[in-house]
């Protein structure tokens, strides 16, 4: 189900990092290259634990995102993560296998934190935003 919760996380990121005027369209990536151009939203790490200890059918996954940016200073991740939290908080929605079939559900996905920083070069801002999603297999 791993596959299902990332692929449901990067369809709702997509969306709501999407262009909306006067904002550009934010990139979404499972791995970003060396040099990627910023700004752009890493899934960075996934992780899964065992919600219901009578059955495996539910799981809590929590989820980091890593939004990087080279403006001065940290609005613009700011920015980012608000978009970010009107897309993902308190949602639900339906996972899918990759042959589009559904799979399972979110049953709610929650931003639990939000934090900025610049990164040692002085040039960098990096954002960090972690999620807990409660899935249920059908």
């Amino acid at each position: 189900m791993t596959t299902e919760v990332n692929r449901w996380v990067y369809q709702r990121l997509t969306a709501a990092l999407s262009a909306v005027p006067p904002l550009p369209a934010v990139p979404v990536y499972d791995v970003a290259r060396p040099g990627q151009a910023l700004p752009y939203v890493q899934i960075s790490r996934v992780v899964a634990a065992k919600q219901d200890r009578l059955t495996d059918l539910k799981r809590r996954w929590l989820v980091t995102l890593s939004v990087w940016s080279a403006y001065s200073g940290q609005a613009e991740c700011l920015r980012i993560m608000g978009r970010i939290r009107g897309g993902l908080h308190r949602r639900r929605g339906d996972l899918t296998d990759d042959s589009g079939n559904v799979s399972g559900r979110v049953v709610l996905c929650t931003v639990l934190t939000e934090a900025t920083s610049p990164e040692p070069d002085g040039l960098t801002f990096m954002g960090q935003m972690s999620l807990e999603i409660l899935t249920e297999q059908l």
